[in-house]
């Protein structure tokens, strides 16, 4: 490969159904820049991020989550929202995963502690604990690497606020129906939940994934391997969440001036779809649980 080339989709898409059959731990294959899950491990571009959703929220008043529960969708490879959720002064924390992908060492946790005590964001003391399970304990979070089974076990109304970034189009397609249903089940009446989402290919930031059947793309050897998003549109999203009781707001859209790819390139499905569908490329949706 030539250095400074980009690699075009057609050629990523091979290359890392290859790459994710090599027996390779997740933190090798972040070290080497592959597989990596988000931009969280960033001091400040997480507390932008947990700030942004809890703006959106209306939970940015402190002295009002201390009763209050949050929890992150798909926090990859930190856990730092532990950390923030008692800084913003939440009683509880849950971060769901579908593995256990978090990477920094304990003491990356201890800077960011100091971090947020001199921006004002103090949270409990974690310098004695010893390891992330201690930490988790002493932060009240619970680190839940199940996915949908994890969310299943969770008690009903047990959740004020629930937040993702850059990770409902990761859910598999045919766990979301199911996954919306479980995020209304265990929010609390009035709850709320904030999610930002990618609808680019995440493979050239376009919509290259569209050009492909379900048949093939759904397939397991090609979902496992590392560029699966599951290539719901906005408006299919907005319908399910709807279907399940959720007054929903597009609070941002941003869209392509038009759409990127010619429809005649564009596998059935997507081919039958609006121009408008096919050119949002990213939204930030409020859910809110009517009280």
């Amino acid at each position: 490969m030539i250095t400074g080339t980009k690699l075009r989709w057609y050629i990523k898409i091979p290359l890392k159904i290859i790459i994710a059959r090599i027996p390779l731990s997740h933190a090798v294959w972040n070290k080497l820049g592959i597989f990596k899950h988000g931009e969280m491990q960033e001091f400040s571009y997480a507390r932008g991020v947990f700030s942004g959703h809890l703006k959106r929220a209306g939970f940015m008043e402190k002295e009002k989550n201390t009763d209050k529960v949050v929890m992150e969708v798909g926090p990859g490879e930190s856990l730092f929202s532990a950390l923030l959720a008692k800084s913003y002064c939440f009683k509880r924390s849950l971060l769901l995963d579908v593995g256990n992908f978090a990477l920094p060492a304990l003491d990356v946790y201890k800077k960011l502690s100091g971090w947020l005590a001199n921006e004002g964001l103090p949270c409990p003391f974690i310098n004695n604990c010893s390891s992330i399970g201690s930490m988790l304990t002493a932060l009240d979070s619970q680190y839940l690497i199940d996915g949908l089974n994890s969310l299943k076990n969770l008690p009903g109304e047990s959740v004020d606020f629930i937040f993702s970034h850059a990770v409902l189009e990761h859910i598999r397609k045919n766990e979301f129906i199911e996954t919306s249903k479980e995020f209304w089940r265990v929010l609390k009446p009035g709850g709320v939940s904030s999610h930002v989402i990618d609808f680019t290919d995440h493979l050239e930031e376009s919509i290259n994934n569209l050009r492909f059947s379900d048949r093939f793309w759904e397939a397991e050897w090609v979902a496992s391997s590392g560029f699966y998003t599951n290539r719901l549109r906005l408006g299919e999203m907005t319908r399910i969440f709807e279907d399940h009781g959720f007054k929903v707001d597009v609070l941002e859209k941003t869209e392509w001036q038009v759409v990127p790819i010619p429809k005649k390139h564009l596998s059935t499905h997507f081919m039958s779809m609006t121009d408008a569908e096919l050119k949002t490329s990213e939204a930030i949706l409020r859910l809110h649980k009517p009280a």
